[in-house]
């Protein structure tokens, strides 16, 4: 078994899910594939629930893609509106967005003959009294949720959504169907989780930030939790850790490109040298960021980075980070400045 993530990228339109399924028909099966909201949509629900969206718009925008995919645009009109008009609540209504993309891509699955089956996941997804995954109450009714639907070569379930402890529909913080794929990947003892974004692997910095930042092949479990935790924006910031307990690999791979080597994250050892700069804004001072030079370097101190950055900026070590605050109007220079200066070229 291994467990497949696509995101909205991956699923934001007709083109974009016919790609979507040709590459899960030419992978490994049994898979379990997770998939996220159609691009754009929970930012649309969430205007829903704010009362600055309809739900006649999000289903329009569906039903466009539905008709593009040769699927019967009248029966899915009336799954749509299921699904929407049974939404009420906050969480209920940002849940839709990835029961519609999954309700659309499984019509599309079955209309080209692929041997799948949809997955509630809200029949196993579940989170504990204190607000973490439920991981016990996971595995098992995900096992159930296997056994019950018989064998097929593909498992298609709904990214970021979820159960409270009460059983009321609740989601995962943005970005959260990574999160769901690698938690699944540990209830179902995966060989591999495969999370397919729109950027081929990590990089040492953001690209669109420093044009020249290399993709890094492999990658240790501690510094892609570490990357994540303090923004780097591949991947969710807690998705490593279910991977990393169980010794699940994780590719990070271009649904664009798919033949593209993507990172490999696993248990290659971690080494000398900062691997990554990434940066994150700190919710309590908006205008101020995070930028973290992610690893450790033992023959850098931080009298070497304050020649960098000035020396009325604090450094704090953080264990495999090392973080300063700027002004936000500093932070693409600051990324730039670090990443040239300390970043290692051994990858």
């Amino acid at each position: 078994m291994i467990v497949m993530k696509f995101g909205g990228t991956s699923v934001g339109s007709a083109a974009r899910i016919m790609a979507t399924t040709d590459i899960i028909a030419h992978s490994q099966k049994p898979a379990i594939v997770v998939v996220s909201a159609m691009s754009g949509i929970t930012n649309r629900l969430e205007a829903v629930a704010r009362g600055n969206d309809n739900k006649e718009s999000i289903i329009d925008a569906h039903l466009k893609e539905a008709a593009l995919l040769g699927i019967d645009v009248s029966e899915f009109a009336d799954c749509a509106r299921g699904i929407l008009e049974g939404a009420h609540t906050e969480s209920e209504i940002k849940a839709c967005g990835e029961q519609l993309s999954s309700a659309l891509i499984i019509r599309h699955m079955r209309a080209i003959g692929m041997d799948a089956v949809l997955l509630d996941a809200l029949s196993f997804m579940r989170l504990n009294e204190d607000g973490y995954p439920d991981t016990p109450f996971l595995k098992k009714h995900l096992a159930d949720a296997l056994q019950q639907s018989g064998p097929h070569a593909v498992y298609l379930t709904q990214g970021f959504i979820c159960r409270d402890a009460a059983g009321h529909v609740s989601t995962l913080s943005r970005g959260g169907s990574d999160y769901t794929a690698t938690l699944l990947g540990e209830a179902a003892e995966a060989t591999e989780i495969q999370i397919w974004t729109d950027v081929n692997g990590v990089y040492t910095a953001d690209p669109r930030i420093v044009a020249h930042a290399q993709r890094i092949p492999h990658l240790n479990y501690g510094i892609a939790d570490y990357a994540a935790s303090f923004g780097a924006k591949i991947l969710h910031r807690a998705c490593v850790s279910p991977a990393w307990r169980n010794s699940i690999p994780i590719m990070v791979l271009d649904s664009f490109h798919p033949d593209a080597p993507g990172t490999v994250i696993g248990p290659k050892p971690i080494g000398n040298g900062f691997k990554i700069v990434a940066s994150i804004t700190d919710p309590e001072q908006p205008d101020m960021v995070k930028v973290s030079l992610i690893g450790h370097d033992y023959n850098i101190n931080e009298n070497d980075i304050r020649k960098i950055v000035g020396n009325d900026i604090n450094i704090v070590d953080a264990g495999l980070a090392t973080y300063m605050m700027v002004p936000r109007h500093k932070e693409k220079e600051t990324i730039v400045a670090l990443h040239d200066n300390f970043v290692t070229s051994e990858l």
